[in-house]
């Protein structure tokens, strides 16, 4: 898989980019970039053991980290040197992005098209907006999110009031909303990305 992570740096007080690439092989290949600084790159092999993972670079000495519902957490170095590593929270790509989704609903003779349209960024954080086709506005929110399980599903988690069911797949987000004119039963959406 492929993860991506934006890490806030209290210390230098700006945001730093990393990806890590795991393949089916158990070879991992790391990159680190620090603004102004040429790209640290790491590779090395992974094992993974439950949530566990671990991760034994070419050269120095093996870390530890948890990978679990399409999110894994590292440290890994932005430079080289004697420098501390830097606590990651990396996302798998399938979670990121903009993903939408629209369908005729209403009663007959009344129907009108509904968009929603949802970003999830590498910061782990998210912009959602339910609109009709007059723009008349349902949800339009931002804030952070997490993923758990249950009964063998991911669950994408919005911190919000009120918040959709969401479901993570292959295909996409399969989201249960309430939309206000609809009633009290929650309206199926399958986001897809763009």
């Amino acid at each position: 898989g492929f993860y991506v992570a934006e890490t806030y740096t209290p210390t230098m007080e700006m945001w730093v980019d990393a990806h890590i690439e795991l393949d089916f092989f158990g070879n991992y290949h790391y990159v680190g970039i620090f603004p102004g600084q040429d790209p640290y790159e790491e590779s090395g092999t992974y094992d993974v053991d439950g949530t566990t993972i671990t991760f034994t670079p070419e050269e120095g000495d093996a870390s530890t980290g948890t990978l679990a519902n399409y999110v894994l957490e590292a440290a890994f170095k932005m430079v080289a040197g004697p420098m501390p590593a830097t606590n990651h929270v990396f996302y798998d790509d399938i979670l990121l992005g903009d993903f939408t989704a629209s369908g005729e609903l209403g009663e007959e003779g009344e129907e009108k098209e509904y968009t929603i349209a949802l970003s999830l960024t590498a910061r782990g954080e998210f912009t959602l907006l339910v609109e009709d086709e007059d723009e008349t506005v349902f949800y339009d929110e931002t804030g952070t999110f997490t993923t758990s399980t249950m009964m063998g599903l991911i669950y994408l988690n919005l911190d919000m009031m009120d918040a959709p069911q969401i479901i993570i797949s292959e295909d996409g987000l399969s989201m249960n909303i309430e939309i206000a004119p609809l009633g009290d039963d929650p309206v199926g959406f399958l986001l897809t990305k763009e």
